[in-house]
């Protein structure tokens, strides 16, 4: 396979670019501040705990008598997250990271043709992991956290 050496030097000054913006700077502020939050590290190891209860009761599925209340104290946990000035700051950046990314998605994309398809909210992400663990395999895929 041949590459247009010229592309690929272009798309490492396209990636230069991307990496000064704002939304990327802010990204990276909000993702420091999240990961230095006391609150946040708390309730991601609260969180964390809760899921290996969860994955333990899960073997017995939702007969377990466990079940629905492992299944409360999580979305508890997550709820308790999403209510941190420091979280709602984070998923912020990251959604106008996100729509940076998918305007530029579709700007080269639609610059080929209209009619090729581009991912649009974490589209291209299904089916994989948060970055407190792998949420698919614990089944809790519809409950993804910081």
């Amino acid at each position: 396979m041949n590459l247009d050496t010229d592309v690929i030097l272009q798309t490492y000054d396209l990636a230069d670019m991307i990496n000064r913006s704002k939304e990327v700077m802010e990204y990276l502020q909000y993702k420091q501040a999240l990961e230095k939050d006391p609150e946040v590290i708390a309730l991601k190891k609260k969180l964390q705990e809760e899921k290996e209860s969860f994955a333990e009761v899960q073997r017995f599925g939702r007969f377990h008598p466990s079940y629905h209340e492992v299944k409360q104290r999580i979305d508890q946990v997550l709820t308790e997250l999403d209510q941190l000035e420091t979280v709602k700051q984070f998923k912020k950046a990251e959604e106008n990271l996100d729509q940076m990314f998918y305007l530029i998605s579709r700007t080269i994309a639609h610059s080929i043709s209209k009619s090729i398809k581009v991912p649009r909210n974490g589209d291209a992400l299904l089916g994989g992991s948060c970055s407190t663990g792998s949420c698919s395999s614990c089944g809790l895929s519809n409950v993804c956290a910081i």
